[in-house]
């Protein structure tokens, strides 16, 4: 389905393009990526030269005093209406710390990057493009947020049928437990062609889950081991301070095991430091936890090292060929943020059949009837 171009996306917040593998898995064409990070947009840049790719932030596009949206869209040969899925993934670093306990002072400077307010900048973009279908993704606990809330009150009233599920993606063929939360939100017209009326008929688009879990033994099966990198990682967390907790957690465990399921007194304490199994999906991957020198991680089964990049790619779904820019770090925090390939595919390839498709095939029968 690759090159098929069934249909159009634009991806902003796009990282290094995991959701834009998803997309052209299920054939859809990827006609523009943006991202504020350098390093992201280089490693997209590397995988996909055909994509059209902007570094910046999205207010240079959403509130440019010097151009329209609708200019910087002609700038691509696309109308406003015309786009197919517009797709985006905010960030969301104030929302994870609160989650996980951070501290004050670290909740509170993340609060001042003012991150939060790009999600409503991406329904701002929405707005004045005027996707058929709008796709968001962000952590489960911006549920919680009322500036979640009030962007998807700034979208109803601009008429978007809209709707949102929390999605795990071992559920859809990744050998991850990672539990990312997405909103579908279909134009107007797109909605009544359809026949949808109440907004819980939007959570009839997403992807059925699948019972089986790939494992992190499915995931690593035939992978040849980089030598020098394993090398890397086993050092880096000798000198570490997760190497004391880690030789505490018993190796071959059979599920993904920490400190506090061994030993109560340290409930709420090393969150993010795990063993993980071999008959079980990895735990959530994220963007520091499994950098050189970090305090976290997601340990082997049995080896005393958290994964090489190789691994990692396998745990997160990326195809082996997928080339990373960067160091070690820089590659970590590109896999850590990105969203699994293949749970980005189950979700666009169940849009185009249960939306883009029929309003397609009804829209080419009505032009039949009137030629």
């Amino acid at each position: 389905n690759a090159s098929k171009n069934l249909f159009s996306v634009i991806t902003t917040f796009s990282g290094g393009g995991g959701s834009s593998i998803g997309y052209k898995l299920s054939g859809g064409n990827v006609l523009v990526a943006t991202d504020y990070s350098n390093e992201a947009i280089k490693t997209y840049n590397t995988n996909f030269p055909d994509t059209k790719t902007e570094c910046g932030n999205i207010l240079d596009i959403t509130r440019n005093e010097e151009r329209s949206v609708k200019d910087w869209l002609k700038s691509y040969n696309i109308e406003v209406g015309d786009l197919d899925i517009l797709d985006g993934s905010p960030p969301c670093t104030s929302f994870s710390i609160a989650r996980r306990g951070g501290n004050k002072d670290e909740i509170t400077e993340h609060k001042n990057n003012k991150t939060s307010h790009l999600t409503h900048e991406y329904f701002n973009l929405v707005v004045k493009t005027q996707p058929k279908v709008c796709v968001m993704e962000n952590v489960p606990d911006i549920d919680s947020s009322p500036i979640f809330h009030d962007a998807l009150k700034y979208i109803r009233s601009h008429g978007y049928k809209i709707n949102y599920k929390v999605l795990k993606a071992s559920h859809f063929g990744v050998a991850q437990r990672r539990r990312r939360l997405f909103v579908i939100g279909l134009r107007p017209d797109i909605a009544e062609q359809l026949g949808i009326k109440d907004e819980k008929d939007i959570l009839d688009i997403f992807p059925k889950e699948s019972s089986y879990e790939p494992t992190v033994k499915d995931a690593l099966d035939n992978l040849e081991i980089d030598k020098r990198e394993r090398s890397l990682v086993t050092s880096a967390l000798r000198k570490s301070s997760v190497y004391e907790i880690m030789i505490a957690l018993d190796k071959n465990p059979k599920t993904p095991t920490k400190l506090e399921h061994l030993h109560e007194e340290f409930k709420g304490m090393y969150f993010n430091v795990y063993r993980s199994a071999w008959n079980s999906p990895s735990p959530t991957i994220t963007s520091l936890g499994n950098r050189l020198g970090g305090r976290g991680g997601i340990i082997h089964p049995v080896e005393d090292r958290t994964f090489t990049i190789k691994e990692l790619m396998r745990l997160s779904s990326l195809p082996d060929d997928f080339v990373l820019t960067g160091n070690f770090n820089d590659k970590v925090e590109r896999i850590g943020n990105m969203v699994p390939p293949y749970l980005t595919k189950e979700i666009s390839n169940a849009i185009y059949q249960k939306v883009l498709l029929p309003i397609r095939v009804s829209h080419e029968k009505h032009m039949k009837r009137t030629v």
